[in-house]
């Protein structure tokens, strides 16, 4: 999100900016951290609003839908609107949903650049 406010910053207008979370490992025991998840939507909802166009999760375990709905309700509106849930199997939907394309994503997330360029 900093990068995107320099940018904005240099261009002299508003640049959107995409953010891509790789849920691989997350489980339902991370409900433990409820407090830090709160924290993180007062930020978003408050400092950033307006600077992310989409959010997109990726390796959503199974039953994270369910858990989302539970969870999102710390979210501002805007911010849930923008969310995409994408399961393990999520290189179909992935273009559409993100506006990225799968060869900008690294090979570790699943995506289809070498790590090392």
């Amino acid at each position: 999100l900093w990068a995107g406010h320099a940018l904005s910053i240099a261009r002299k207008e508003l640049v959107f900016g995409v953010v891509v979370v790789d849920l691989d490992g997350v489980s339902f025991s991370m409900l433990q951290y409820i407090g830090l998840m709160r924290q993180m939507a007062h930020i978003a909802n408050n400092y950033y609003p307006d600077l992310v166009d989409r959010i997109v999760l990726i390796n959503a375990p199974r039953g994270f839908t369910s858990a989302w709905k539970t969870v999102s309700a710390l979210f501002a509106p805007s911010t849930r609107e923008k969310v995409q849930i994408l399961g393990r199997d999520f290189t179909n939907g992935f273009e559409m949903k993100s506006g990225i394309k799968l060869e900008s994503l690294p090979a570790c997330i699943g995506g289809q650049r070498n790590d090392s360029s």
